[in-house]
């Protein structure tokens, strides 16, 4: 047997959905080729430390 949803949570869930853009963001950064390798390492992982973050 399905049970139904209440309404009042249904459009909640609909308001937060609507909040966030679900399309993926293709943002390329052109990292600097003078940069060493451990620099770019270093610089990636603030990139991802950063989005992580953010969520």
């Amino acid at each position: 047997m399905k049970k139904k949803v209440p309404k009042f949570i249904e459009q909640s869930l609909a308001r937060v959905a609507n909040l966030y853009s679900f399309e993926p963001e293709h943002h390329l950064e052109k990292i600097d080729e003078s940069l060493t390798p451990n620099m770019r390492a270093l610089r990636l992982a603030m990139t991802i430390a950063e989005q992580l973050l953010s969520m």
